[in-house]
């Protein structure tokens, strides 16, 4: 009887774990590194689409990094043949629309860095809603996972004082 028992048990047992779905675990999201100086602080609220937000709004400088994963965009059925073609999409609507007039933009510049491409550019101008002249260093960034926006902005008078500074934030975009 207890051997009826023990079989019985075993061949539930066996059914149980012969009988389930095999299960495929996916992943959401990955770790996204950025270095910025050390006089913004990380924030929220300044774009609802950003994963990353920093500022500082005394000396009037923001950075946000908007992440477009390959994964998300190929089930979108969206797909780009680079980072040029991304920076076409991307880039051609900064500063573009009846809010915004005066706008120019400066020459692209292309770098690669380990597997790492970069595109980025800057542009001038003015936001007639808030009336004021603004300079943006908007960066590219296509890892083998994702392309990255990263935006920099502030004031157009001080250009000269933070240019170099956002250049150097959109190199240090890494993922882990």
């Amino acid at each position: 009887m207890i051997k009826k028992i023990k079989l019985i048990l075993a061949l539930l047992l066996t059914q149980l774990v012969i009988g389930q779905t095999k299960m495929i675990e996916y992943q959401t999201g990955h770790v996204v590194k950025l270095s910025v100086p050390d006089y913004m602080k990380r924030t929220s609220g300044l774009n609802d689409d950003a994963c990353l937000e920093f500022q500082n709004p005394v000396k009037e400088v923001y950075t946000i990094v908007i992440q477009d994963s390959k994964e998300d965009l190929k089930l979108s059925d969206i797909t780009y043949d680079g980072i040029e073609e991304f920076y076409e999409v991307v880039f051609k609507d900064l500063g573009v629309g009846e809010n915004y007039s005066n706008r120019k933009l400066g020459t692209p510049k292309k770098k690669t860095i380990g597997n790492y491409n970069f595109f980025y550019n800057e542009c001038t101008l003015r936001d007639k809603e808030l009336e004021l002249d603004l300079y943006y260093v908007m960066g590219l960034v296509e890892t083998p996972n994702s392309f990255y926006q990263v935006m920099s902005w502030t004031l157009l008078e001080n250009k000269e004082k933070f240019k170099k500074d956002f250049e150097n934030i959109i190199f240090t975009l890494k993922e882990d």
